[in-house]
């Protein structure tokens, strides 16, 4: 089964490709539904944990949530969008990183290192990075759902993903998130900018950490996207 996104009379969604026609149209159904519908609402997210429980299983039985993975119901699980079978293909980041760009140095055993050959000719003005997971899979398929396809609600997933690294809470405690903002063209036509969201939905899944977000940033000036860029044409761009 095929993953990928379909624009039709100005509503995104997501498309199932399989050999069979029905199960294809029938998946193409239930994602556009999960589109539309997939946001919690503020008045059920003020609820009492209980009320909201309740009221989520309601919903769940009627409208059951659907895996981004793979289009299947998944009533149960860690996760909202990503069923049991698939949240195997989410693989985090262990073993000895460098501290200022994030990138895997070794094995488990080895420890973290502070510059690396990735990032010794860079300028860098932060002083660590923090990678939890790797860019692919059912990882990948969140992060464009969110970013391509007005997916917001998938954003307390990546944030869950994210927080069940070892090093993430740590990380967090007390921080200023600064979302990477967007040029105000492409914020009014996107509608909203999907690091805010996830930024938010950390804050909202961890309360405890105290973290913040501020906007101390401002996009100068609008800028192709960097998705097919190396690394050289996106330091450029």
């Amino acid at each position: 089964m095929d993953f990928s996104f379909e624009n039709s009379h100005k509503n995104i969604y997501y498309h199932f490709k399989s050999n069979n026609t029905k199960n294809s149209k029938i998946c193409t159904t239930k994602a556009k539904f999960l589109l539309k519908y997939g946001r919690e609402k503020t008045i059920v997210a003020l609820m009492k944990p209980s009320i909201r429980q309740k009221l989520r299983a309601i919903a769940d039985f009627f409208f059951p949530r659907i895996c981004i993975g793979c289009g299947e119901v998944n009533a149960k699980g860690r996760f909202n969008f990503i069923c049991p079978q698939c949240s195997t293909d989410i693989f985090y980041c262990r073993g000895g990183r460098c501290l200022i760009c994030g990138e895997l140095l070794g094995a488990s055993d080895m420890p973290n290192m502070r510059g690396c050959h990735k990032c010794n000719d860079m300028r860098i003005a932060y002083k660590e990075a923090l990678c939890p997971v790797v860019f692919g899979g059912k990882v990948k398929d969140l992060i464009h759902a969110l970013k391509y396809a007005k997916a917001l609600h998938v954003a307390g997933d990546l944030a869950k993903i994210a927080l069940l690294h070892p090093e993430t809470k740590a990380f967090l405690r007390d921080a200023y998130i600064v979302p990477v903002p967007l040029h105000w063209r492409r914020r009014f036509s996107r509608g909203y900018n999907q690091a805010e969201e996830v930024a938010k939905a950390l804050i909202k899944t961890a309360p405890e950490l105290n973290a913040k977000i501020t906007h101390p940033l401002k996009r100068a000036r609008p800028t192709s996207t960097q998705t097919r860029l190396s690394r050289e044409e996106r330091a450029e761009n």
